[in-house]
């Protein structure tokens, strides 16, 4: 591989990374999410790094743990923010009722989905956003 292909899968790369948080970010405000609290930025993170990996055996062990050390926290605290961030949408009645991920079976409930529920679904939904869009522009 020549440095300008290498520099190119490179580029690539690192406009995928950056598209596919800006996708993150348009889903979680579209449900209503607050960007004020670290729930919000920590949520981001988690379904990035669950997005990018091909098999995560545990959301604690392996998503919560990269977040807490990119930020200094413990992971205990990742999953807190997390958690609360979610309930917080959740209770007041913020969460977009026409959004895909109500649509999914596990979470079409009363109560808030886990952590681990809501990381899985809206990655899961954000890949297929994103085999959608390949196969219409190719």
């Amino acid at each position: 591989m020549t440095q300008l292909q290498l520099a190119f899968t490179v580029q690539n790369n690192v406009e995928h990374g950056e598209l596919l948080i800006l996708e993150i970010s348009g889903s979680l405000l579209n449900l209503g999410f607050r960007t004020k609290l670290k729930g919000y930025i920590y949520s981001k993170e988690a379904i990035y790094y669950y997005t990018r990996l091909d098999v995560v055996r545990s959301i604690n062990a392996e998503v919560y743990s990269q977040i807490a050390y990119k930020y200094g926290v413990s992971a205990a605290s990742v999953e807190r923010a997390i958690k609360k961030s979610i309930e917080d949408t959740w209770y007041n009645k913020q969460f977009n009722c026409n959004h895909e991920l109500l649509r999914c079976a596990s979470i079409n409930s009363k109560y808030p989905p886990t952590n681990a529920e809501f990381i899985a679904t809206m990655a899961e939904l954000i890949r297929l956003k994103a085999r959608k869009e390949r196969l219409y522009n190719s």
